[in-house]
């Protein structure tokens, strides 16, 4: 029965670099006269350390982790790409791979002629060859350049012609390594249709960094850390494990609650979209504000303490942004009359109830913003605002207030 088991699988790449002279060198004593010959200063780096994951015919199993926590490696071990280092790899079934879609196309054939070897490779019956081809042309939509070489398609075009030879062809294994962006949106629909249908019959690897993707195509995970599994379970419970334990964890905007003179410091791994950074001296004194969550509301606090005399020749405003991870703003919330003009005050005070803020559990970023008039006088980021998991499966960029209504 079609199955991939690996059991304490482990890979580490060399980072340093010897002369080909002394690696020959090694390589004899190692394999003809059984000596093992120091490196010198030769040096690795783990990108699998004692791997294990069991998976067979009609599961989907989604591999999580951030940027080189060994998620390709894996993929590529599986594939037969990648020799492991140690441990123990069973793979039953024909293995195709959805990693690089391009890749592995003979550019000077047609496209006709590349599904039609590849094809053959797999030992597709002559009888069923005619069928297998048209499948693929049907499927890829490269109308009459189907016939042309793949060296005059473009980038596109290629993916489409290599996501359509690996879902129409016999593979009994499949790994998806962020590849499903494939052409426009109407095309990538499809091929996550086609993905789904396929589910029953094969089995699927998928690595994607969305977690809506994974928690709809796989029933089960596993969160990679480091080259470790540090989660395996339902991909619900992984999606959770990896959003509140893994995701972001080391990236400490600054401490739960700011608060300082005109000369508070923001730390050094602060993101550049909060950029500009200021207090203006001559118009802020103090200044502190923190956050909260409580439920499904977010709360945020402030206190401003004014420069003596200060009153401002303009109407005052405050707004609180609040922005993902990845510098995208996801809205603001603002307050166009904190002060009126040419009201004289030591400072401000207030609270801003945000009910039902609606984000999906992650790291955000909250930025404290004054201004008088059109002139900036006041911008820092609050500490990063964390939003847990429930274990509950969040679709979308937020979720919005919602009742479902019986008929």
């Amino acid at each position: 029965m079609t199955h991939a088991i690996l059991k304490e699988v482990s890979k580490k790449y060399q980072i340093t670099n010897l002369s080909k002279r002394a690696k020959l060198k090694i390589q004899v004593a190692d394999r003809w006269l059984g000596l093992k010959l120091k490196e010198g200063n030769l040096k690795y780096r783990s990108a699998l350390e004692g791997v294990s994951l069991t998976v067979r015919k009609g599961e989907a199993l989604a591999l999580i982790g951030r940027n080189g926590a060994g998620k390709s490696t894996l993929l590529k071990i599986l594939s037969g790409t990648l020799a492991a280092d140690s441990g123990s790899l069973d793979v039953v079934g024909k293995v195709g791979g959805l990693i690089e879609l391009g890749a592995g196309l003979d550019q000077s054939k047609t496209g006709r002629e590349n599904a039609t070897d590849r094809a053959r490779v797999l030992g597709v019956p002559e009888s069923e060859l005619e069928f297998f081809v048209s499948e693929v042309e049907e499927f890829a939509e490269l109308s009459d350049q189907f016939e042309d070489p793949v060296n005059t398609y473009s980038s596109g075009m290629k993916a489409r012609l290599g996501f359509a030879i690996c879902v129409s062809l016999p593979f009994d294994i499949m790994l998806c390594d962020e590849a499903l962006s494939v052409g426009d949106a109407k095309f990538a629909a499809k091929c996550l249709a086609k993905i789904n249908e396929l589910k029953s019959d094969r089995i699927f690897l998928f690595v994607s960094h969305s977690m809506t993707m994974v928690q709809r195509f796989c029933e089960k995970a596993i969160v990679l850390e480091q080259g470790k599994v540090v989660f395996a379970g339902p991909s619900t419970d992984a999606v959770a494990y990896y959003e509140n334990n893994v995701l972001h964890v080391s990236e400490t905007l600054s401490a739960e609650l700011q608060e300082g003179p005109p000369s508070v410091q923001v730390a050094e791994n602060r993101r550049s979209f909060l950029e500009p950074l200021m207090i203006n001296e001559n118009k802020i004194r103090r200044w502190r504000a923190s956050h909260t969550i409580e439920g499904d509301n977010l709360v945020i606090d402030w206190t401003i303490e004014f420069e003596a005399g200060h009153s401002g020749s303009n109407k005052h405003r405050i707004g609180f942004p609040v922005f993902a991870s990845d510098g995208t703003m996801l809205f603001g919330c603002t307050n166009e009359d904190l002060l009126k003009e040419g009201q004289e005050t030591s400072g401000t005070t207030g609270r801003l109830l945000i009910s039902n803020h609606g984000l999906h559990p992650g790291v955000y970023y909250v930025v404290l913003a004054l201004f008088d008039g059109m002139e900036p006088i006041l911008r820092q980021p609050l500490s990063e605002l964390r939003v847990e998991s429930s274990g509950q499966p969040r679709f979308g960029v937020y979720a919005v207030k919602h009742q479902w209504l019986n008929r």
